[in-house]
């Protein structure tokens, strides 16, 4: 079992292995859309964890490390005010004034 702190690196790792220089990043996110629109169609965990894998992909690609910046924008999260849902059931923050 990877460690939640390593999986990060062994995720990109695996990547660049596998995919080389044939992933970019636009490439990376076009295809988490399409993971996550299978998410939406079947509510399955396997699917969840591409989504997953796919943004850790994208983190490990660009930078930065996305446990680390997860915690970030879960703080400010925590701190705004949110509003009712949207007709498509999405409940978005409100805008300060």
């Amino acid at each position: 079992m990877i460690k939640n702190e390593n999986l990060q690196e062994e995720i990109g790792g695996w990547a660049n292995k596998v995919f080389g220089k044939g992933q970019t990043t636009i490439g990376i996110i076009n295809h988490l859309i399409k993971e996550v629109c299978e998410l939406r169609d079947s509510n399955e965990p396997d699917e969840a964890a591409d989504c997953l894998i796919l943004l850790f992909q994208h983190a490990h690609e660009n930078g930065y490390d996305l446990l680390k910046e997860t915690q970030k924008k879960h703080k400010i999260n925590t701190q705004r005010k949110w509003g009712k849902p949207d007709k498509y059931g999405v409940i978005e923050h409100l805008k300060e004034k």
